[in-house]
């Protein structure tokens, strides 16, 4: 038993070169709630005819990833639903975070810029008063952030713990329009255009057991600078490696939008090269 652990730890360690890149595509189950009162706020007639929807539906994504250790990494998550909320969701997470050398007193140091990308199409009848509801809306959310990686543990049981600071504008722009039954079907259009600032602060953890388990935490909180309302995100995601280039996934994620609310788990097969 002690040589088969041993031929299966020195294959996992395999994983870890200095150049990592992983490919992960998943399939799970995703809860929204779109706050429409929230997008058609600036409408004085739209608060009495339209509710906010809560809904589930399948969801897929595709998750990439390339690391270097001592210099950066960088990863894109695409993902999309269909049916859900009478609407077609897709979306899409981007960050590149760089490891800059000429600061070594300070340990490591991560310098981060990103971008979140959600687009919501929902076309049906979502409430008794109104009809031929139609209404496109895309949030961008640009962000920067910078923090400091502190490191504990030993070669078989390690970890990391990332505390940083940033900010982000999310740009909110669309079109919505409808037909309100009982004045007679008056049609009602307006463009969607928003937008809000705000200051993060966050912290990452990550804890890798034997080399080929992988347990990760994300926390992050948008401060509202316009005294708009903060927002919460957190993340999590457990991976198995079974070899050098195989390995499982599990993924869930909860976060909080000015005009939305999604929660997500999803699971998925690991490839590394």
């Amino acid at each position: 038993m002690k040589r088969w652990f041993f031929i299966f730890f020195m294959m996992v360690s395999q994983i870890y070169a200095r150049q990592l890149r992983i490919v992960t595509p998943y399939a799970g189950l995703v809860f929204n709630q779109l706050d429409l009162q929230q997008v058609a706020s600036s409408h004085p007639m739209m608060d009495e005819y339209i509710e906010s929807l809560k809904d589930d539906a399948l969801l897929g994504g595709l998750y990439f990833q390339w690391v270097n250790p001592d210099h950066y990494q960088w990863n894109v998550f695409l993902y999309g639903s269909r049916h859900i909320n009478y609407s077609d969701i897709i979306g899409s997470h981007f960050i590149f975070d760089y490891y800059p050398t000429c600061l070594p007193d300070l340990g490591k140091v991560v310098i981060g810029a990103g971008l979140d990308y959600i687009r919501v199409e929902t076309k049906g009848k979502i409430s008794k008063k109104l009809s031929d509801f139609q209404m496109i809306l895309n949030v961008y959310a640009p962000y920067f952030r910078i923090g400091r990686y502190i490191y504990f543990g030993s070669q078989l049981k390690k970890g990391s713990v990332l505390p940083w600071i940033g900010y982000e504008q999310d740009v909110i722009r669309g079109d919505v329009g409808f037909k309100i039954k009982d004045m007679g079907g008056m049609c009602i259009n307006r463009e969607i255009k928003s937008d809000y600032e705000y200051a993060m602060i966050g912290i990452n953890v990550r804890v890798t057991l034997y080399h080929f388990i992988d347990l990760s935490g994300k926390y992050a909180r948008k401060l509202s600078l316009a005294h708009q309302g903060h927002l919460n995100t957190f993340s999590g995601m457990f991976n198995l490696y079974l070899n050098r280039h195989w390995g499982f996934s599990y993924r869930l994620k909860s976060m909080e939008l000015s005009v939305c609310k999604n929660a997500y788990h999803m699971g998925g097969i690991v490839y590394m090269f």
